[in-house]
């Protein structure tokens, strides 16, 4: 029973994207033009418009169908482009970023009271750059380790209690990190 709705779930959500789609079929299917054209747009033009224009409707009547199934198609591809790309995401991928994600997040919340505990966050932070780096260099697409190595200059963020501008500028520096990664979980075309 459950593979059954499970099947029908899929199917209608598939039959609703290439729908919403394809939206510019339905009203071509709805609306014929040469009907809409003679019974509307002929009556409040004048004669010299009247004549240019009726050869393109003329023409474009006979060819309504080949642009309803040219759309149609088109939607149905990109669908199916869609869907494959939703089938072969690899959850271990998401799992791993969420990982690193969280590290970050630790050491950006971590309280440092003296310098002996600021060079083991600076020894962190360039552990964790590293692995970070070294993993979606080996399990993303190239496009995702520039991603994440987009080093944006940004206003600095007071991140409240801090030891000294040195401590400042590292947790600035984890944080867009951070949000480098954020960005890559977020966002499936990094994936």
């Amino acid at each position: 029973m459950g593979t059954w709705v499970g099947f029908f779930r899929s199917s209608s959500r598939f039959i609703w994207r290439v729908t919403k789609r394809s939206w510019g079929a339905i009203v071509l299917w709805i609306i014929d033009l040469s009907e809409f054209y003679s019974q509307f747009v002929a009556k409040w033009i004048g004669s010299d418009w009247k004549n240019f224009l009726d050869p393109f409707v003329s023409t474009a009547s006979k060819y309504t169908l080949h642009a309803i199934g040219i759309i149609v198609l088109a939607a149905i591809l990109y669908t199916f482009y869609e869907v494959d790309r939703e089938v072969h995401r690899n959850p271990k991928i998401g799992k791993s970023l969420k990982q690193f994600y969280g590290r970050s997040g630790e050491m950006l919340h971590r309280a440092i009271s003296n310098n002996e505990e600021l060079v083991l966050l600076r020894g962190d932070g360039a552990t964790w750059y590293s692995e970070a780096k070294a993993w979606i260099k080996e399990n993303m697409e190239p496009a995702s380790l520039k991603r994440f190595q987009k080093f944006q200059h940004s206003l600095p963020y007071n991140h409240g209690s801090t030891l000294n501008d040195e401590h400042q500028k590292l947790l600035n520096g984890i944080s867009i990190y951070h949000v480098n990664i954020q960005a890559l979980i977020e966002h499936d075309e990094w994936r």
